[in-house]
């Protein structure tokens, strides 16, 4: 088991592809997240919050949000996201890209859970990132030593908790409510006129759900599907894999109707980093330094 975790956590570093996808999907929403939408609608008031956002008190007083002016706070974490999805020494750029997902969770008036999700992964990546040397993440292979190999692992081991953590309390907390129980709960999402897109999949939805079993497997589907993204992370390659695949494929869903852009992504992120994980180690050496 520990010699299983150990080669799925130097793959993960030492593929030149799957860390650089989950960080441009993890950190290119949050990017985007504060490209397209300006300081009043990031900050603005709320009827159930007394004072004018960002709220600044305890542990929220570090926040960035809350120590210099909102715009050049909102340019300056712009650039430093724009620099960690570049993948230029992910070494330097590790800590400030935490501060600054953690800032945008604890600051902004609206949150959709991705951005809390995007700033736990942020920290957990800390470790993995001081120790990788690299100058570029896209086009150099990881040089990775005796104590690489133990950062590694416990980064690993921290984002697959993450994990599970998540997709376990999202299909229990569905559970406990009386419409998810009984499988109908798709039908009244689709009829909710505050939620989704409209258009064609807002159509489809609306047809499937106009039959019970339809509705049903659309809702308990929804909840097994959560389960398993819980135990896939122990389960053969070829299951992980098609988990890993078919949660792609939710989440993208979850952006198509609800219009959860940086949400969907920074959970496709999640996925990509703990999930997709090749057995067949020897094909993608690392370079390895000795100490």
């Amino acid at each position: 088991m520990l010699k299983s975790i150990e080669n799925r956590a130097l793959f993960l570093w030492s593929n030149k592809f799957l860390i650089p996808l989950a960080k441009l999907f993890i950190f290119g929403s949050v990017f985007l997240t504060l490209v397209f939408n300006d300081t009043n609608t990031l900050f603005h008031a709320r009827i159930d919050i007394s004072g004018q956002p960002p709220q600044c008190y305890g542990i929220k007083n570090a926040s960035i949000f809350c120590n210099i002016n909102l715009e050049i706070a909102r340019i300056i974490s712009i650039f430093i996201l724009l620099w960690a999805v570049s993948g230029l020494f992910p070494r330097y750029s590790c800590i400030p890209t935490a501060y600054i997902t953690w800032s945008l969770s604890t600051s902004i008036s609206v949150l959709e859970g991705g951005d809390q999700v995007a700033s736990n992964l942020s920290i957990l990546l800390v470790p993995l990132s001081i120790a990788d040397r690299r100058k570029n993440i896209w086009i150099e292979e990881a040089k990775i030593n005796k104590i690489d190999k133990n950062i590694a692992s416990i980064t690993f081991i921290n984002i697959s908790l993450q994990a599970i953590i998540i997709y376990f309390d999202a299909s229990m907390s569905k559970i406990k409510r009386p419409e998810w129980a009984d499988g109908s709960a798709m039908y009244y999402w689709t009829r909710d006129t505050t939620l989704g897109q409209g258009g064609s999949i807002d159509i489809l939805l609306k047809y499937i759900t106009y039959f019970p079993l339809g509705t049903v497997m659309l809702t308990w589907g929804t909840i097994l599907l959560e389960l398993l993204l819980v135990v896939a992370t122990v389960a053969s390659q070829k299951f992980r894999h098609f988990i890993a695949y078919v949660g792609i494929i939710f989440h993208l869903c979850i952006l198509a109707y609800f219009g959860l852009f940086t949400f969907s992504l920074i959970m496709i992120g999640l996925i990509i980093t703990y999930l997709l994980y090749d057995k067949r180690f020897g094909k993608f050496h690392a370079k390895r330094s000795h100490i």
